[in-house]
């Protein structure tokens, strides 16, 4: 687990691989970019099940940003993290990011767009059971996307609530 940690330059507190959690990051840059998590230009990672972002912040991105040529796959928990855009997560520039299996998205927000998720990015895919439920935001409560979204596996299966 990595606790408490403060980045004072650049972009992201640490990078979270299989079943960690990171709680309580803050990214006090500026601009700054993903509290918990930073990947850009070509990076890639996976949140597995049970793994947890929370608890960060940042002005982009309180727990998660994708940015240049980045892809996440998430399949674990975004929850409690607060930024002006994308209080959980933002997916910007040609990024990739696909929720799958029992992710969760939740009790996050943003001052300003996208309480779980600020989407200006390439694709965001929904699939399995994923869930967005008790985000906050001035517009866009649960997601705000400039760009399209896609739900797999039905419309019941995904589950997004603003």
């Amino acid at each position: 687990m990595l606790q408490d940690s403060r980045l004072e330059l650049g972009f992201g507190a640490a990078i979270l691989r299989n079943s960690a959690t990171l709680t309580r990051a803050e990214c006090s840059a500026h601009p700054c970019g993903g509290g918990g998590i930073s990947l850009g230009d070509t990076a890639s990672a996976t949140l597995h099940a049970g793994a947890m972002v929370q608890d960060n912040c940042a002005e982009l991105g309180g727990g998660i940003l994708l940015s240049g040529w980045s892809a996440a796959i998430v399949s674990g928990v975004v929850s409690q993290n607060h930024a002006r855009d994308g209080g959980g997560m933002a997916v910007v520039n040609a990024s990739v990011m696909e929720w799958e299996g029992s992710a969760r998205c939740a009790e996050n927000a943003a001052t300003a767009r996208g309480g779980c998720l600020f989407h200006d990015g390439d694709r965001v895919t929904f699939a399995g059971r994923a869930e967005v439920d008790g985000n906050r935001a001035a517009s866009g409560g649960g997601v705000f996307s400039y760009k399209g979204l896609a739900l797999q596996g039905g419309l019941g299966a995904a589950t997004v609530v603003t």
